[in-house]
């Protein structure tokens, strides 16, 4: 295996097995093993929490008091991929 497709394999695999949830005031991430920029967005755009060099060694949890009753974006960025999620602070 050359070392391209390593690299996508291990892209692909990344991206398809970043889960986000938040339950009891608690932001979790599984499925990373990278550092990590973790941002929280309200619906208006507004930047509500910003992670830099979050450490995900297969999860990661942090408390993160958000208002309830609102839906937030949280954007994850690794060298390999960025992507965002739903989460709604009940």
């Amino acid at each position: 295996m050359d070392a391209i497709q390593y690299s996508l394999e291990t892209y692909f695999q990344e991206k398809n097995t970043l889960k986000v949830s938040y339950t009891n005031e608690q932001l979790i991430v599984i499925g990373q093993k990278n550092k990590a920029t973790i941002e929280i967005y309200n619906l208006l755009g507004k930047q509500v929490v910003n992670l830099t060099n979050v450490t995900i060694n297969g999860s990661f949890s942090k408390y993160i008091s958000l208002p309830k009753n609102n839906i937030y974006i949280v954007k994850i960025s690794t060298k390999a991929l960025t992507k965002a999620f739903k989460i709604v602070a009940k």
